[in-house]
């Protein structure tokens, strides 16, 4: 099974700019702009940094405005990891 996320220049120059402060921009960076195909070990490695980030009761994507759009892109590839 393969999982896609499509992501625009802006956000990858957002994940540049974060860079590897985090484990789920850290990750990330390897994305590149238009479709994204990810294996499904590919996927839960992303899904793992994701919610390695989130230990100690974090919101997820610091750095990230809750309401942006790449937020909620990122957002709903996790939850589409099954």
């Amino acid at each position: 099974m393969a999982y896609t996320i499509t992501l625009t220049e802006q956000d990858c120059e957002t994940i540049a700019f974060i860079g590897d402060r985090y484990n789920w921009s850290g990750w990330a960076d390897c994305l590149t702009d238009g479709v994204n195909e990810l294996s499904e070990s590919e996927a839960w490695e992303f899904a793992k940094a994701i919610d390695e980030d989130t230990i100690g009761g974090h919101l997820p994507f610091p750095m990230l405005d809750e309401k942006s759009e790449l937020y909620t892109k990122l957002q709903a590839f996790r939850d589409s990891i099954v």
